[in-house]
């Protein structure tokens, strides 16, 4: 998981999370659609203050060549734990991602406030890499 207090602006945020990533995807970002799982964490003592600005963060139009698949929430974690899968274009990883990362940027000042984002194949794609 990636804390807030480790990221203090949003630039270094951001391209910190792009090298991470950018070893990860380099070879497939232009030849297939990635997705992406945005996994969060965060006390209960931050309920309401998330809540408010997740309203405003996913109520917005997506990033472009950003598709929301799907947002869930449950408890666990310190309190809470959300999860959000996004599908990025083809050819588009690099501004889509980078737009992503941008959607959670007001969610740095929750006190406790935990994410991590993972690249993720479907079970369809999976599948040809060990040979089936």
């Amino acid at each position: 998981m990636v804390s807030n207090a480790n990221w203090p602006d949003e630039r270094n945020f951001i391209n910190g999370c792009v090298y991470i990533l950018y070893n990860t995807v380099c070879v497939l970002k232009e030849v297939m659609k990635m997705f992406f799982m945005m996994t969060e964490t965060y006390p209960t003592k931050s309920i309401a203050e998330a809540g408010k600005v997740a309203v405003e963060a996913y109520t917005k139009a997506p990033p472009p060549h950003v598709k929301t698949l799907g947002l869930y929430i449950a408890p666990g974690g310190d309190g809470v734990k959300s999860y959000a899968l996004y599908e990025i274009e083809k050819g588009h990883v690099d501004e889509g991602y980078k737009g992503l990362l941008k959607v959670y940027v007001p969610f740095f000042n929750i006190e406790g406030w935990k994410f991590a984002v993972e690249p993720v194949l479907s079970v369809e794609e999976a599948l040809p890499l060990v040979g089936l």
